[in-house]
């Protein structure tokens, strides 16, 4: 909802070629479709995966640029009016040049921009979390110091994804993903042939480092669900700092066959 009234919603669609389109609707408080919103020029895209509202009524939303074919994370940001944003890199919108996506946003302290999801590099999903300032400049300073947390080094041997992005009351950050590979069980109890997908909740400082209060040493907390797969995790923040997930896991790799709900909550 935004301070206007009007009602934003992002998504994908395919259309009748199979093509993943831009989805960012607006519509009137009265539920009337809006047209006279815009997107950054130069900007194809694919799927907006979430929408952010800043304090002074800009809307913030990540997910999929299909500019030149390639599937890249994107952060665009429109004004509170829905028009592209020009004070935001100077086009209204910011690309990592690299193949992933972007599932979640928050915006926090001083407008900036918590943006999670994965890189695929080699076949292979990796989490990936990045902070972007006021004016949409990537800070590789935060990024650095998330990517040296010792619970990353497990990446070279998993699919991984982040799935939701929030901070807490503290200031603290805290992401909810998934890992799904054989080999992270290796030393668990569970064989190859019974591999699972964990859920995973990792918290950080407002600066990026992996907060050792929570969790285990690196700041992370696992849910295991033996012989289920589960798939995209969603998470709230709720009073004191408890956190809850919910999640679809199922039988089966299939995520649309045999499948159930899980809902757990994680004390501070």
């Amino acid at each position: 909802m935004l301070p206007t009234g009007k009602i934003a919603v992002g998504g994908y669609t395919d259309n009748r070629y199979g093509y993943l389109r831009k989805f960012l609707h607006f519509f009137s408080s009265d539920g009337h479709y809006e047209t006279s919103f815009d997107f950054p020029t130069g900007m194809e895209i694919g799927t907006i995966s979430d929408i952010a509202l800043q304090e002074d009524g800009k809307i913030v939303g990540v997910g999929i640029d299909l500019n030149r074919r390639r599937q890249r994370p994107c952060v665009l940001r429109l004004s509170s009016v829905g028009k592209a944003d020009k004070s935001f890199n100077k086009s209204g919108f910011v690309t990592i040049e690299s193949t992933g996506i972007l599932n979640s946003v928050t915006v926090g302290k001083n407008q900036k921009i918590l943006a999670c999801g994965s890189l695929i590099i080699d076949g292979h999903a990796y989490p990936f979390v990045v902070r972007l300032s006021a004016d949409g400049d990537v800070d590789f300073d935060f990024y650095k110091k998330w990517a040296s947390n010792k619970h990353n080094a497990y990446m070279d041997r998993l699919n991984a994804e982040e799935t939701e992005i929030a901070t807490d009351a503290d200031g603290k950050i805290v992401v909810c993903g998934f890992v799904n590979d054989e080999h992270y069980h290796k030393n668990s109890p569970y064989s190859a042939d019974d591999a699972v997908c964990d859920l995973i909740v990792n918290r950080y400082t407002a600066d990026g480092k992996a907060d050792s209060t929570f969790g285990d040493a690196y700041g992370q907390k696992r849910l295991q669900f033996p012989h289920y797969f589960a798939y995209r995790p969603s998470m709230g923040i709720v009073s004191r700092g408890g956190i809850v997930l919910l999640a679809k896991i199922c039988k089966s790799a299939v995520p649309e066959r045999d499948f159930m709900f899980a809902l757990a909550k994680l004390v501070p």
